[in-house]
Parts: C-alpha cells; sequence; structure tokens
C-alpha cells in the first residue's frame, strides 16, 4: 500500500511509501517532483481533463471554464510538497498535506489535505484500511470537497476506493508492487475516476523507487484515457520527531 496520508490523496506520485513502512509516532516529511500529480492528472500543467470541466465536476465549485486553447501538457512542471503525519500504535493515524498546484482556471497556488482513518495488519498477511480526507484549495472560494475511502490489501496487491458523497464522485485504484532487489522497488497502478458530472477517465503509472534511510528517490510514467503520458522524477526526505 502507499504511504497513507498520500495513498488518501490518490497517487500524489512523488514520494509514494508503503504505509507500514512510516515510523509509528510524529513525523514530517517534504519533497520535490519535476510534475505535480493527482490521480494521473497534473496539476501543475495544462491538460485536457481542464478543458473538459474537470475542475468544476471534481470539487462541485462553478470557477471559470478553461477556454479551448492550446493544451501545454508540459513534462517539466514542477511542485514541491511536505507535511506531518501521526501514526499510533493501535492504527489509528492522521495527516495534513501541501503541494504546490497551478491549476488552469484556479488562482490557488496549493492544495491542503486533510486525513485521518485507521489500519490494520492481520497476522495472515491481509490488511485493511479506511477513513476520510477532505481537499482544501486556499483561495479559491467553494472549491473545498471530502471524501471516504476504504481498502484492502493482501501482500504486493492493493485495492481501494475514494468516494465523495456531496458531488457523487468516485475514484477506484489498484496496485501491485514488486522487489527488484538492491533496495529497488517497483509500483504498478490502475485507476478509474467516476465523475457524477465527468470527464470519467482511466489512468495507469508505473514507478520505480529506492530508499536510503529517510531520503527515497524515484521516478515513473503516469497515463490517462484522456490526456498524453508523463513522465517525472521526484526525492522526499523524512523527518521522524
Amino acid at each position: 500500500m502507499q504511504r497513507w496520508s498520500m495513498a488518501v490523496i490518490g497517487l500524489l506520485a512523488a514520494g509514494a511509501v508503503a504505509a507500514d513502512e512510516v515510523p509509528e509516532g510524529a513525523s514530517v516529511y517534504v519533497g520535490v517532483t519535476t510534475n505535480g500529480l493527482f490521480r494521473g492528472v497534473s496539476q501543475t500543467t495544462d491538460q485536457d481533463f481542464y478543458h473538459r470541466d474537470g475542475m468544476n465536476s471534481m470539487t462541485g465549485g462553478r470557477h471559470a471554464t478553461v477556454p479551448t486553447t492550446a493544451i501545454d501538457d508540459d513534462m517539466f512542471a514542477p511542485a514541491v510538497y511536505g507535511g506531518f503525519d501521526y501514526r499510533h500504535a493501535s492504527g489509528l493515524y492522521a495527516g495534513v498535506d501541501v503541494t504546490s498546484i497551478d491549476i488552469p482556471g484556479f488562482d490557488a497556488f496549493a492544495r491542503v489535505d486533510g486525513s485521518a482513518g485507521y489500519l490494520h495488519q492481520f497476522d495472515s498477511g491481509w490488511r485493511i484500511d479506511g477513513g476520510a480526507v477532505v481537499y482544501v484549495y486556499p483561495g479559491e472560494s467553494g472549491s473545498s470537497f471530502w471524501e471516504v475511502y476504504a481498502g484492502a490489501g493482501f501482500g504486493p496487491v492493493s485495492g481501494k476506493f475514494w468516494h465523495d458523497p456531496v458531488n457523487n464522485n468516485t475514484y477506484y485504484q489498484g496496485q501491485w508492487n514488486f522487489d527488484m532487489g538492491s533496495g529497488v522497488q517497483m509500483y504498478l497502478t490502475a485507476g478509474h475516476y467516476s465523475l457524477d458530472a465527468g470527464p470519467d477517465y482511466n489512468d495507469f503509472g508505473a514507478r520505480l523507487e529506492k530508499a536510503f534511510g529517510g531520503l527515497r528517490v524515484g521516478g515513473g510514467v503516469s497515463d490517462t484515457s484522456l490526456d498524453s503520458a508523463i513522465a517525472y522524477l521526484y526525492l522526499s526526505y523524512r523527518f521522524p520527531l
């Protein structure tokens, strides 16, 4: 499974790690990525998703429609991110994550996500995860939304869904990870975002990551059924408190 706070916000891609690799107690992390992704779509460059009124559908807000002009679809559209996590031995956890954004038609320069939930690992190898998350775009009135989520996994395979009961949107994602040896992990993901007002789309991703203590370095490719594939690199560092 992905790091529980980042998994909650749906494969930011940059710096995602396994839930059970996050130390118990409080910790903070910082990172940088060459492209800020959210559910396969870049939130730091112009993509077709925004020209199809995707942000209005996702947030339930009514913002200026992005003109149907040429799409930038930049490969290099960096973002910085960071956050605070707390994980209790009981399995309860909470976190706050902040990432920089540059979304067409949005004045907000950051997205702030707050999440809380419960993660349990059974002796059999099965694990379950569930909770709620709120997404806030400071400076963008009416754009905040929240979701409940639940998931399960066994060994290297996991599945999860997030549901927004207000806007009736649901995101599903499956993941498979594989130890390549020498500390290198490979992650393959596939998801589907069902937006009540559209546009629905599928997303796919593959990435490699290696940890050097608290430092994590990786890169991969993300693609959707709406936009072109984006290759990205990232690094993050976690500080236990």
